[in-house]
């Protein structure tokens, strides 16, 4: 073996060997979480305590291109970032704009109360995204997130996407009691041919005038995998653009819907569930939706195994309501939805069996009409 051989088995062993970093906070040398993102490198882990986390350092939390992960010790019903964002003083929970990949990841957080408008200036952008932003080839992974009350507004009250190559995955994340004024998606937004990935999210409660749930426009995409989409009110109080009170697919978007639950939504104008413009598509397989709830002339698809069957949630909010966190979407015991029940074999929606209807008298028509496939 040569010298050069050697000096690079060498240097080969020393890279390998190299151990990530755990960066703890609170801590002397990282009191806030960005003061641990910026000293983080790459590969390395924030791991944040128990506790309610405001202020500046702990919101516009930035990666600065770096692909880490930001994790909580106990999960979000310990840990909770409190953005305190309002029109005078808006603020967000985390942008990602520098090409950050999947393996930057937040997970384990509550996102509350972030709020951007343009009353003052918040770069890069002003109105979108209120706990979350992806910009310009941004595709971060969020996951085990509670993301409430947080407001845009032009679109993405709690997870704004905007731009080609932005494909963040979002997987068993809750947003609900959300909003935005102006455009769409009170829960989240996919423009500019962002291509967000859903997978277990529950978007509940959620308000917008365009979407109360789901805001999808100029080539924005989504794929929805094993989500609950209920409760959402397209609203405005102009009488004019409340369409989509679950899902508003604009000409040219498409989204791929399957194992998923939309249903109880409402719009003041068409499309209490899903409105798609001509040119839009939407395809749903094993999902449980209301065709009585669609409106526009683009095509919706019914592709296999699909419910038109109340999913029998145990105490859902009335979607007028919106934007609000109460409600509980988990399932009865006699839901259709359930694995056992359901056309596929699989579980349909984000949460399983939460409740049990007590025994009571029936008919034979309701027998027939719940096993009527």
């Amino acid at each position: 073996m040569n010298i050069r051989m050697t000096l690079g088995t060498i240097l080969l062993v020393a890279v390998t060997g190299a151990e990530a970093a755990t960066l703890p906070v609170p801590s002397e040398l990282y009191p806030t979480i960005q003061a641990a993102v910026d000293s983080a490198a790459a590969g390395d882990s924030v791991l944040v305590a128990p506790g309610i986390y405001t202020g500046e350092g702990n919101r516009d939390i930035d990666f600065g291109g770096k692909d880490l992960v930001v994790t909580s010790e106990a999960g979000p019903e310990f840990t909770e970032i409190d953005v305190a964002g309002s029109a005078s003083a808006p603020h967000r929970g985390f942008i990602f704009t520098t090409l950050e990949t999947s393996d930057a990841v937040v997970d384990g957080f509550t996102i509350r109360n972030g709020f951007v408008s343009d009353e003052e200036s918040l770069l890069p952008h002003v109105l979108s995204g209120g706990g979350f932003y992806c910009l310009a080839g941004a595709s971060p992974t969020i996951r085990n997130c509670i993301i409430v009350d947080c407001h845009s507004q032009y679109s993405g009250g709690a997870i704004g996407c905007e731009g080609l190559l932005v494909t963040p995955t979002i997987i068993n994340c809750v947003m609900k009691g959300n909003s935005c004024t102006e455009i769409g998606g009170g829960a989240i937004s996919a423009e500019v041919s962002a291509s967000p990935t859903l997978i277990d999210c529950v978007i509940t409660g959620n308000r917008a005038n365009l979407g109360g749930g789901v805001f999808l426009a100029t080539g924005g995409t989504a794929q929805l995998l094993g989500c609950t989409i209920a409760g959402n009110h397209a609203f405005l109080g102009t009488a004019v653009d409340e369409r989509g009170g679950g899902i508003f697919c604009e000409g040219g978007c498409t989204a791929s819907i399957e194992r998923t639950i939309v249903w109880n939504n409402c719009a003041d104008e068409e499309g209490d569930d899903v409105f798609v413009e001509t040119g839009g598509m939407i395809t749903f397989t094993c999902s449980t939706w209301n065709p009585a709830g669609k409106a526009g002339d683009g095509q919706v698809i019914d592709v296999a195994d699909n419910l038109e069957q109340d999913p029998l949630f145990c105490n859902p909010q009335p979607c007028e309501d919106a934007p609000t966190t109460d409600g509980d979407y988990s399932l009865d015991t006699i839901s259709p939805c359930l694995p056992d029940e359901s056309p596929c074999g699989s579980l349909i929606g984000a949460l399983d069996q939460g409740c049990s209807t007590p025994i009571r008298e029936t008919t034979w028509g309701l027998i027939k009409g719940r096993y009527r496939r």
